[in-house]
């Protein structure tokens, strides 16, 4: 070399300590906060009656039918019984390797794509009650990426 800088670099230690971060990895417990981050842009999206897309208001009528008691405020949308609400949760592969969030409830698929009238039958309002696949995805990497700098500066110690 005829100019420029030379060093020597140990990496035994940086080694040892990836070797300590990949031991303490586990598919499962990421999965489950992945889960539980995505449970809680559910429970949000409820609250606030729609983060990425505003839901449309509750139809006079719909308002009328609700059950009466002393609550404070409106009328949640989807929100009456709360059962919808209540439906859903997470599940996560055995092999480590996807995690999911919905509802059994088949009424959560006919208010998230909303339906159209046929004989009768009343129109239902799209009212998108899961994230996109993008924003599934952001908060999937954030989470990951908050627990993988956990699991970094533990192994520093």
């Amino acid at each position: 070399m005829s100019f420029g800088v030379e060093i020597q670099v140990d990496t035994e230690q940086a080694k040892v300590r990836l070797a300590r971060v990949n031991q303490r990895l586990n598919e499962k417990e990421y999965l489950t906060l992945i889960g539980m981050a995505l449970m809680r842009w559910v429970d949000q999206n409820f609250r606030k009656e729609g983060i990425e897309t505003k839901w449309k208001p509750l139809a006079v009528s719909t308002i009328l039918r609700r059950r009466k008691g002393r609550g404070r405020g409106g009328p949640m949308i989807l929100q009456d019984t709360g059962r919808l609400k209540m439906s859903f949760t997470h599940w996560m592969s055995l092999t480590g390797d996807w995690v999911a969030v919905g509802s059994e409830d088949p009424r959560s698929l006919w208010h998230h794509k909303g339906t159209r009238s046929k004989r009768g039958n009343p129109h239902l309002p799209a009212r998108p009650l899961l994230p996109t696949e993008r924003t599934a995805m952001d908060i999937a990497v954030s989470t990951m990426k908050a627990y993988v700098n956990t699991i970094v500066r533990e192994a520093n110690q």
